[in-house]
């Protein structure tokens, strides 16, 4: 058979799995510890309408969850909130 007559395709034929095997465990293990190091935080914020006029007072609300567990729970104690106006100026901030 010819094709074993080359023996680094043969070489390379019988290794790519154990070498993708290698690659995929050291993605897996890259992640993990990524997940142990890292700080995700998903803000959702809720207001009362969908639509202001000018001059309305805007009620809303913060709900923080972790980002890599989807679990809830406030990571950040303090959250700043802007409201710009269409030329992106801050018109309030708190």
């Amino acid at each position: 058979m010819r094709f074993f007559r080359n023996p680094i395709l043969f070489s390379l034929l019988i290794l790519s799995p154990w070498i993708y095997a290698q690659n995929f465990r050291d993605f897996i293990n890259a992640y993990d510890d990524f997940k142990k190091k890292a700080i995700v935080e998903i803000l959702n914020i809720h207001t009362d309408k969908d639509f202001y006029v000018s001059g309305e007072v805007i009620q809303f609300s913060i709900n923080g969850y972790n980002g890599l567990s989807n679990n809830e729970g406030n990571i950040s104690d303090i959250i700043c909130v802007e409201l710009l106006n269409g030329e992106n100026n801050i018109v309030s901030q708190q």
